[in-house]
């Protein structure tokens, strides 16, 4: 292999990381929302979680670590969360059942 495909072939494997880190970037929204519901969901044999929050308006939202963000707090903003009580959400990320994906949420402020 050539310069030439040397030279294209670190092309597609910045365009096969970057690609993908911008399409998730663009899904990134603020919104405020009531939650409904929250509770944790684990695999069977598993010890990953994932803290699930339902709300109001917008469905169902995860809150997990996210490492494109450095966001490991998701504990913590688990914790925060009451039924009832209404937040200003700021996610990423899509709703896509067939794979049991959410929007990810990677901050929380409570409106008072």
């Amino acid at each position: 292999m050539g310069k030439f495909g040397v030279a294209i072939l670190l092309i597609l494997v910045i365009a096969a990381v970057a690609l993908p880190s911008y399409v998730y970037n663009s899904t990134k929204a603020t919104f405020t929302d009531t939650v409904t519901k929250a509770w944790v969901k684990s695999a069977p044999g598993s010890t990953d979680q994932k803290y699930l929050i339902e709300t109001t308006n917008h469905g169902v939202l995860e809150d997990t670590d996210n490492y494109l963000y450095l966001k490991f707090d998701s504990s913590d903003i688990y914790g925060q969360l009451q039924p009832g009580h209404t937040y200003t959400f700021t996610t990423v990320g899509w709703r896509i059942p067939l794979l049991s994906w959410y929007p990810d949420v990677l901050s929380v402020q409570e409106v008072s």
